[in-house]
């Protein structure tokens, strides 16, 4: 919570959530945040199913602009997914929970912390390989082939078998 807190007292970007104020009571730590009247990415995709190329390159190039913003202050986000992606009132995303973040994380460092949401876990993290910025990106081709198909490229229901296909399987990309 506390490095939550911190990313977001730090960092001003219109694609990411703002903080307007934290605060702390006897049982709950409190962060004011901005509203985003327009819900989460998820909602969406499970509204539509499958988005217009134009309005997912859209929403794609703001979430690079602040991956690429996180990047650039020394933060690997580590858990891109519809759920951290929220919609403002004029329809651009903010992301939002930043607790599963890497902080001081220079352009020549690598870790390797098994995190992250299973249809979205990038290759490295699976197999335990040291990773660095790369997992960011494979997990926003990951979104972006959700909005265009439909569902993430290797779902299963079967954790296991889908965690064997992120790390083995090829690519496929239906017509």
């Amino acid at each position: 919570m506390l490095r939550e807190r911190n990313i977001l007292a730090q960092l001003t970007s219109p694609y990411l959530i703002k903080l307007h104020y934290a605060f702390q009571t006897r049982n709950y730590y409190c962060l004011v945040i901005d509203l985003c009247t327009g819900g989460e990415l998820f909602y969406y995709l499970q509204k539509y199913q499958v988005f217009k190329m134009a309005n997912a390159k859209l929403l794609i190039a703001e979430v690079v602009c602040a991956l690429e913003f996180l990047h650039q202050n020394n933060i690997l986000f580590r858990d891109l997914k519809p759920e951290n992606i929220l919609v403002d009132e004029s329809g651009h995303i903010k992301l939002t929970d930043f607790g599963l973040c890497k902080t001081n994380f220079g352009r020549d460092d690598f870790t390797n912390s098994f995190v992250g949401s299973p249809e979205y876990m990038s290759p490295e993290i699976l197999l335990e390989k040291s990773y660095s910025y790369s997992v960011d990106f494979f997990t926003l081709g990951t979104l972006l082939y959700e909005m265009v198909v439909g569902i993430p490229p290797f779902y299963n229901e079967d954790k296991i078998r889908m965690y064997r296909d992120i790390t083995s399987a090829p690519l496929h990309i239906p017509s």
